[in-house]
C-alpha cells in the first residue's frame, strides 16, 4: 500500500490505529444485531473488519478524494469504511449506486454465478451505516447499466471509483470503462472481487495500466 500510494508505512500504521480507535467494526456489528436480531456471522457479506475493508479505508484516505462513486451497497459495510475515511480526511462525499437484491437466495449474474449478498427490503440498503457518517452519503437506486453513465456525467470528474455490484464479466468491464473516462488525473479505480473473472486484469491491459492486487497489509503488483 505504501509503494502504491506513496504514503510512508508509519503513516499508514497510524491511520490503521485511528481506524481501530473509531470502533467502526464494532459499531457496524452492533447496528447489525440491533436491526436484524441476529449475529453478524449469519450475514453473507462476511467480516466487517478485515483485509478488504482495511485496504479500502487506507486507499480512500491516501487519495484525499472530493468525489467518490461506488456501485453496490447492500447493507453498507464497505460503504461505511469509505465514509469513515472521508470523515477522517475531513473532505469529500460518496455517491453510491445500487440495485438492491431482496431475495434470500441472492441473484445469479450473467456468468451464471450466484451472488448471495442481499437485503431484506430496498429501504434497508445501507442499514448499518452509522448516523454520524451519513451526511457525506447519497444513495441512487438503479442498475449501473441504466444509471451509471448519467450519474457520472452529472458529477463531472470524479476522484475515486469503487466497483462492488454485479460481478459478471460484462458488468465489471462496463463499469470500469465507464468510470475510467470520468476519472480525474491521479484518480483511483478500485474493485472488489477481482478474482471472480479476468475483467479487472483485462481492463488494466486495455487501459495500459499495471493492476495492483491488495491481499491484506501489503500490495502485490500482478
Amino acid at each position: 500500500m505504501s509503494r502504491f500510494t506513496g504514503v510512508p508505512e508509519e503513516q499508514l500504521t497510524t491511520w490503521l490505529r485511528e481506524l481501530g480507535a473509531s470502533r467502526l467494526g464494532a459499531r457496524l456489528e452492533e447496528r447489525w444485531r440491533n436491526d436484524t436480531g441476529s449475529a453478524l456471522s449469519g450475514y453473507s457479506g462476511g467480516s466487517t473488519l478485515g483485509p478488504s475493508n482495511e485496504g479500502l479505508y487506507l486507499l480512500v484516505r491516501a487519495s484525499h478524494p472530493d468525489k467518490v462513486v461506488e456501485t453496490g451497497v447492500a447493507s453498507g459495510f464497505s460503504t461505511s469504511y469509505i465514509l469513515q475515511a472521508l470523515k477522517d480526511v475531513g473532505r469529500g462525499s460518496l455517491c453510491s449506486l445500487d440495485l438492491p437484491v431482496t431475495r434470500l437466495t441472492g441473484s445469479v449474474n450473467a456468468d451464471g454465478v450466484r451472488e448471495k449478498v442481499h437485503v431484506r427490503s430496498v429501504t434497508e440498503t445501507g442499514q448499518v451505516i452509522p448516523d454520524d457518517l451519513r451526511d457525506r452519503w447519497r444513495l441512487v437506486v438503479g442498475s449501473s447499466t441504466e444509471r451509471l453513465a448519467t450519474l457520472l456525467e452529472g458529477l463531472g470528474k470524479i476522484d475515486f471509483f469503487f466497483h462492488d455490484s454485479d460481478h459478471s464479466y460484462q458488468n465489471m468491464m462496463f463499469e470500469y470503462r465507464t468510470a475510467w473516462t470520468r476519472l480525474a488525473i491521479g484518480g483511483v479505480l478500485a474493485s472488489d472481487d477481482i478474482d471472480w473473472n479476468s475483467s479487472f486484469f483485462d481492463f488494466a491491459k486495455e487501459a495500459q495500466r499495471a493492476p495492483v492486487k491488495w491481499v491484506g497489509r501489503g500490495a502485490i503488483r500482478v
